[in-house]
Formats: structure tokens, sequence, C-alpha cells
């Protein structure tokens, strides 16, 4: 009875250590470019206006989004494929993002408005990883799993 629970244990924390490098690498990667998007504002010629609608859509659509995607996911129970949206959105949006850089022709509100998408479709990860978190860790231990995941989403 007991080397099923070590055993059960050990499957968990295996999961959950994948899980963590997932989520330390999706942080990462929206981390890296959260401090250049305000410069490019400023560089395509925004100024405080812009800067504040950029900051308040990021967090309008960021609160919005995780509403609507941990809605959904709990409706069709498919979180893996909104963690793959998450990802791929970020590639998508990402991409005309960088070939207006190289071709100069951003304005404010192009990157406020592809920001704002990028921020409500990749806001997926959040509920999802909620509530993959919950599946898989023991109810003992949920607490501290959910606290470790919060810890490590701060840090990236």
């Amino acid at each position: 009875m007991s080397n099923n629970i070590v055993n059960e244990n050990n499957s968990v924390i295996e999961t959950l250590k994948k899980l963590y490098v997932r989520i330390s690498i999706l942080s990462l990667s929206t981390g890296a470019l959260s401090p250049i998007l305000p410069y490019l504002l400023i560089l395509s010629g925004g100024g405080a206006f812009e800067s504040g609608l950029f900051q308040s859509l990021n967090n309008l659509f960021n609160s919005v989004g995780q509403a609507i995607w941990g809605r959904v996911s709990d409706l069709i129970g498919r979180r893996k494929i909104l963690l793959v949206i998450g990802v791929l959105a970020l590639i998508i949006i990402s991409f005309p993002l960088t070939v207006l850089i190289f071709l100069n022709n951003l304005t404010p509100y192009i990157i406020i408005a592809l920001s704002s998408i990028n921020t409500l479709l990749t806001s997926t990860s959040i509920p999802v990883l909620t509530s993959i978190i919950i599946d898989i860790a023991p109810y003992t231990r949920r607490s501290h799993v959910y606290s470790l995941h919060s810890s490590l989403s701060t840090l990236f």
C-alpha cells in the first residue's frame, strides 16, 4: 500500500517538474518582450497617452482573457490544446511585429493592437496551468505546489 503511494508521489513530482519547465519557458519568452515594447512605442512616436493606453489595454485583455479562457477550458476540458494556442499566438503575433520593426513601419497604435491581441491570446496559459496543477497535485500538497508555481511565474 505505501509502495503505491510512493510511486504515485514520484509520478506527480515528475509531471510537475515537466510542467514547471514549460511554465518557465513560456514566462521567459513573454517576459523578454515586455520591457522592449514600451521602448518601441516611444521610438515609433508614442507619448504619455499611448504608453498609458498600452499598459491599460494589456492589463485589461490579460484579465478578460483569463476569465474567457478559464471558462472555455472548463467547458471543453481540452487544456493542452489551449496551451498550444497560447504558444502559437505568441509566435504568430511576434512575426508581424518583427517584420514591421525591420520595415521601420511601426506606429504606436499598431504596437498597441498587436500587443493587446497577443495578451488576449496568450492569457490562455494562466487558467489552464492552474487547472492542470489542481488536477495533478495531491490535495494535501496543492497549496504548496501552487505557491511554487506562483513564485516561478513572478521570477520570469
